[in-house]
């Protein structure tokens, strides 16, 4: 079952130390990752982002992947 985030998602100076995976995930009404840092692989695979996405100042320090993700409207990093 795949997750749906109804609401603007704000993940700002969030650190994630492991895999994280967003695979199928659907942000309906944006996402903002502010000064994120990524240690371990981050997957957005099959994900769909509906509204703006903003990746500013992120560090991703393995694999990342968007492969097959839907932006619908715009995405900045």
């Amino acid at each position: 079952m795949d997750t749906n985030f109804d609401e603007h998602v704000v993940f700002d100076f969030a650190t994630f130390l492991d895999i994280v995976r967003f695979d199928g995930v659907t942000f309906s009404r944006g996402l903002t990752f502010a000064s994120a840092t990524f240690h371990g692989q981050a997957w957005f695979t099959n994900a769909k982002f509906l509204q703006s996405v903003n990746f500013p100042g992120e560090r991703f320090y393995s694999n990342t992947s968007f492969e097959n993700a839907t932006f619908k409207i715009g995405a900045s990093f």
